[in-house]
């Protein structure tokens, strides 16, 4: 996954820890955003963006964190967007 340096930039696509075992992955471009926390047995995720390709960009993220197995996913709101 591609990396802009300045956690300034709206536009970087990322995957920051941003509390405890907590992160947030950013698409990038100002796509949407996910979120992830990882439990003592699995992870809870919160959305699954938009298309194939960017859940694929997540879950490869995700595993670059932890190979714990997803057990729950929790949508935000009904938006194309998650």
């Amino acid at each position: 996954m591609a990396s802009v340096t300045s956690a300034k930039d709206p536009l970087r696509k990322a995957c920051e820890e941003v509390a405890d075992n907590v992160f947030v992955y950013m698409s990038g471009n100002l796509g949407p955003n996910a979120l992830f926390v990882v439990g003592a047995e699995s992870i809870l995720l919160f959305d699954t963006l938009m298309t194939p390709s960017m859940a694929e960009e997540l879950h490869t993220a995700i595993r670059r964190v932890s190979a714990k197995p997803i057990s729950v996913v929790v949508y935000s709101h009904y938006h194309g967007d998650h």
